[in-house]
């Protein structure tokens, strides 16, 4: 049951904009396809990671807090086509968007602002859900990162989320977190607070890609993870 003083703001299923939304999605979804492709799958397993990729964590996060309705992506045909779409064209044309010197970049930039943006979306879904801060934390942390851990899953691969490399996972709980307090603990309105914490954790992803600042293994188990 929704808090009687949540705002209009809090219902919303989305709060991204459309634009940024469905291009993060084909974005994902090409992504993953490539992904699928170069471990040589099939069409219906290109197809399958490309739409875990892009929609997996909302997938999960309309389980926890939605279990009796069906999920976001089932209602809204859009994120079905997208990774039909990203399916297609990696079947067509995938050497040639393997090869495109501008897909890595903003496949970089949309993991920096999605890091931070998808976290905010599923956190504020689930203050609107009445949900307690740490449940609220793991809600926004699970939006922002289900869909590649998913994917890895899939693949029988560790996922990406566990190994050394951007610190993408940290920065979505740092969102999730942020605009938890924010929101719940300041009178700052929560759409402010969304820019606010966004706009924070896009700039310190940024600088982390700018100076190849990445997460590492703990130095006292060493002997372990080199003979991995």
């Amino acid at each position: 049951m929704l808090p009687d003083n949540s705002t209009a703001f809090a219902y919303a299923p989305v709060m991204l904009s459309a634009l940024f939304d469905y291009a993060a999605t084909l974005i994902w979804a090409l992504s993953g396809a490539l992904i699928a492709a170069r471990r040589g799958f099939v069409g219906i397993g290109i197809f399958v990671i490309a739409l875990i990729s892009a929609t997996g964590g909302g997938l999960i996060r309309d389980a926890l807090l939605l279990p009796f309705q069906a999920p976001l992506v089932l209602r809204n045909p859009v994120y079905i086509l997208l990774p039909t779409l990203a399916c297609a064209i990696v079947m067509v044309a995938g050497r040639y968007i393997d090869r495109f010197r501008l897909f890595v970049p903003a496949l970089h930039f949309v993991d920096a602002l999605g890091a931070g943006a998808y976290a905010v979306v599923g956190a504020n879904l689930a203050i609107a859900a009445d949900l307690p801060l740490l449940g609220v934390i793991f809600v926004g942390l699970i939006n922002a990162v289900g869909g590649g851990l998913l994917r890895d899953i899939l693949m029988r691969r560790v996922p990406d989320l566990f190994k050394p490399g951007m610190p993408l996972g940290s920065s979505s709980l740092l969102a999730a977190l942020l605009f938890a307090l924010l929101a719940t603990g300041t009178a700052i309105a929560q759409p402010h607070a969304a820019l606010i914490v966004i706009g924070t954790v896009l700039v310190i992803n940024l600088i982390n890609l700018r100076y190849h600042i990445r997460t590492r293994p703990l130095e006292a188990f060493r002997d372990y993870w080199e003979k991995d």
